[in-house]
């Protein structure tokens, strides 16, 4: 089985796929938000800086928070059990709030 993981916006998708077939086994979408843990900062010339370390997304799918870890240097992601991490998140989620962007609030 594969587990692959789009986003466009705050839309998220999950397909699960059979790696012999090639045949999408499942499909759940949700709504994807950037995570209050990462957060870019703006730069004096106007850039933008990742704030270093693993990048964190939350999506919310069928009432189901759960945390993606995006690795610094890429590779897959992966599913985060941070406790602390989780528990931001569907607080977070629990209030309404999304963030489309990494960028801290006021840029």
């Amino acid at each position: 089985m594969t587990l692959t993981y789009w986003t466009s916006g705050d839309n998220a998708e999950f397909e699960l796929i059979d790696r012999h077939t090639k045949r999408t086994i499942k499909t759940k979408r949700g709504v994807n938000c950037w995570h209050p843990a990462t957060r870019y900062r703006h730069n004096p010339d106007g850039t933008w800086s990742q704030p270093g370390g693993s990048e964190y997304n939350f999506m919310t799918i069928d009432g189901i928070t759960e945390v993606v870890e995006l690795p610094e240097h890429g590779g897959p992601f992966r599913m985060s059990n941070n406790e602390a991490l989780v528990r931001e998140a569907k607080a977070t989620a629990a209030r309404g709030e999304c963030r489309n962007e990494p960028y801290e609030a006021g840029r």
